[in-house]
């Protein structure tokens, strides 16, 4: 049977052919985040290995720095995982678990063979991995890999194999605490099933999972920021026009069978010539981002916004109905005038067009009562919202 320190240095060789597959084979070409981070994480979980072969006979302090660093491999796996969905990576996500670890094993003393802070490390583990299965669901869900689309056949395939690879190690950590607070570190059960032996092997299949999943998903990356540059408005970062009509359109056939409600909403700046001629275009550019920004705050993933053109804009809203229309466009009003709270101009008041989408009607006809619906806001006024009459 092998010993520990043979499938540790068997980890270590691996770890290095993984890091030159993830980091030069898809990295370098790609510049994806997702494989940034997860060359990251091969190179932390090969020095933590490096750290127990080399310097283990230093005690605690070897032991810490060993414990520490994996945790640290750990936390890049969970930031690599957030990259997938554009997730807020901080230094809180990478610093406070391993300083608690290194700390602990080093107030903590060996016991029976056992490494100082074992404890500590196989929490600090368990507790990155089932936060990195999880942030992979919420990648699943999202609308260009829920959507069942040939392109993202392989990158659906490849998150749903680190989904299950994490959760199961994961899963595997928190029977290494189990058994390690009920029957003691000592026990045959903890050190044929859940030792550092069998935590070794899990660790070797992980990194296979890994140099799967890496490029695949990498290229979906770059797939994806390709898709949005060609789908996205440079401006607000909002749907072009062309690809909220293909997304509305597709609504619009699924609420036909799913009877969902839909309501849509034409908005349109008011004077924004005025704008554009008093402060110059810089100006009225930094008010089309603020909408841009205004629109993200406050929607849902499953709405719809775009910017057809100018200063009008079009909002699906799916599963809302009249009185719910009405209170994101207050609320988008609300956020968009916050924007401009640090600065010495007013932003320009939005007019605002909202009807009910009939499923069996096509996407102009719909547009077009939610146009209707906004001229007559212009006419009352400006800086108001009208509701389409067939809608009330």
């Amino acid at each position: 049977m092998l010993d520990l320190d043979t499938l540790r240095t068997a980890q270590a060789a691996v770890g290095v052919c993984a890091f030159a597959l993830v980091y030069l084979g898809t990295y370098r070409p790609t510049r994806a985040p997702y494989a940034a981070w997860w060359s990251a994480a091969v190179v932390a979980s090969g020095l933590g290995t490096a750290i127990y072969l080399v310097a283990g006979g230093f005690g605690r302090l070897s032991d810490a720095l060993g414990n520490a660093v994996s945790v640290v491999g750990a936390a890049l796996v969970w930031c690599a995982a957030r990259s997938l969905h554009r997730g807020r990576i901080t230094w809180w996500h990478l610093v406070p678990v391993p300083v608690v670890v290194l700390v602990w094993s080093l107030l903590d003393v060996r016991s029976d063979g056992v490494l100082s802070g074992t404890l500590a490390l196989l929490l600090g583990m368990g507790l990155f991995l089932g936060l990195t299965a999880m942030d992979l669901v919420r990648v699943l869900k999202q609308r260009f890999l829920a959507r069942s689309e040939d392109a993202f056949h392989s990158a659906r395939a490849a998150v749903v194999s680190m989904v299950i690879a994490s959760a199961a190690t994961s899963g595997f950590y928190a029977l290494r605490v189990v058994s390690y607070l009920v029957v003691g570190p000592s026990d045959p059960f903890y050190v044929t099933w859940t030792g550092p032996l069998a935590t070794t092997l899990v660790i070797l299949i992980m990194l296979v999972v890994v140099t799967y999943s890496v490029t695949e998903l990498s290229h979906m990356e770059m797939s994806r920021q390709w898709r949005e540059k060609a789908t996205h408005d440079d401006l607000t970062g909002l749907l072009t026009r062309a690809a909220f009509h293909e997304l509305a359109e597709s609504a619009l056939l699924e609420a036909a069978t799913t009877h969902r409600a839909l309501v849509m909403i034409a908005a349109d700046f008011d004077h924004f010539k005025l704008l554009n001629d008093t402060y110059g275009h810089a100006e009225g550019d930094r008010a089309l981002s603020a909408f841009g920004d205004a629109c993200r705050g406050v929607l849902r993933e499953q709405d719809l916004a775009c910017r057809m053109g100018g200063e009008e804009f079009s909002i699906l809203l799916v599963g809302a109905g009249v009185e719910d229309a009405r209170a994101v466009c207050e609320r988008l009003s609300q956020v968009f005038a916050r924007g401009y709270a640090d600065r010495p101009l007013h932003p320009p008041t939005v007019s605002w067009g909202v009807t009910v989408a009939d499923p069996a009607k096509p996407l102009g006809s719909l547009m077009a009562r939610a146009d209707a619906a906004l001229y007559r806001a212009k006419d009352a006024g400006r800086d108001r919202i009208e509701l389409d009459p067939t809608s009330t």
